[in-house]
């Protein structure tokens, strides 16, 4: 039997579709330049596919100096920077789900106004240099490997684990640690992946860092790397220049330089979204709903 739809059903589902494209297309209107000749992108407007297909955009954006040393390096520090994040905030997160501890109050307490009050610019830079981190790899990954958000949301789903299986294991001579590595990482993947996810976009996408804290060329990461290359093309895009470049461009613009370098800083993420998606929804509720 055909289950009918009703008018408004239909409707609901016009709206998501336009909410959808809405959302979706921007991102492939940047695909449609970037892979698009330069020069012909100045003619008019495209909407579906490019008029001139070609790669010109890319490989120009490629070859900038120091761009693939920037990108090795970011790839390193988001996967390391992810994997310190869902370590300290799941065992941070574990330990704070023991109310009975000592102290516990106070850490909570602690957690949180940390969490709501800052002391700013300044202060973080001298803790920085203080800890001699300044201009090291290291600058790049500790700063955000602990977010209070995410403890909660692992608290939260850690809390949401039937008791009877971390007791039944203490019974039967399991320690405190076990118990966390042996039964509670192993049923956590969905919210894992949720923070894996977040964390790692945070870390692809931060150029702060890399623009405050690194001086040498050899540790700036790719979204530093490539703001300071889309500044360049700013400064000389009125004589028609690329920068690497002592002559006039055939295809290429600063702005198809522009589109190019975008498509390169968001495809990764892009890319990888989709083989955690299904833990993403999933993860978010079971860490956000205690029940």
């Amino acid at each position: 039997m055909i289950k009918r739809r009703s008018p408004l059903g239909f409707m609901n589902a016009f709206l998501l579709f336009m909410l959808g494209l809405m959302t979706v297309y921007p991102f492939y209107n940047i695909y449609v330049y970037a892979f698009n000749e330069g020069l012909d992108s100045l003619k008019g407007v495209l909407y579906v596919w490019p008029r001139k297909f070609t790669f010109d955009n890319i490989v120009k954006a490629l070859t900038q100096e120091g761009i693939m040393a920037a990108f090795q390096l970011s790839v390193l520090r988001t996967a390391v920077g992810t994997l310190l994040t869902l370590v300290c905030s799941s065992s941070l997160a574990y330990a704070m789900t023991r109310r009975e501890i000592k102290g516990y109050r106070f850490f909570s307490t602690y957690f949180f106004i940390t969490f709501i009050f800052s002391g700013g610019l300044i202060p973080f830079y001298i803790m920085i240099v203080k800890l001699h981190l300044y201009d090291t790899f290291w600058v790049l990954v500790l700063p955000g490997i602990y977010s209070f958000w995410y403890m909660i949301i692992f608290r939260t789903f850690f809390d949401s684990i039937p008791k009877a299986l971390s007791e039944a294991a203490a019974v039967e001579g399991a320690s405190f640690m076990h118990i966390f590595v042996r039964i509670m990482v192993p049923l956590s993947k969905p919210v894992y992946a949720t923070i894996g996810l977040l964390a790692g976009v945070n870390y692809w996408n931060d150029w702060f860092a890399g623009l405050f804290f690194v001086k040498k060329a050899s540790l700036l990461p790719l979204q530093s790397l490539l703001q300071k290359v889309m500044n360049q093309t700013d400064m000389i895009s009125k004589f028609g220049l690329v920068p690497g470049d002592n002559t006039l461009t055939q295809t290429v613009t600063p702005y198809s330089i522009k589109l190019a370098i975008v498509v390169i800083s968001i495809t990764p993420i892009i890319l990888v979204y989709p083989f955690l998606q299904k833990y993403f929804a999933k993860g978010m509720m079971l860490g956000s709903i205690k029940g």
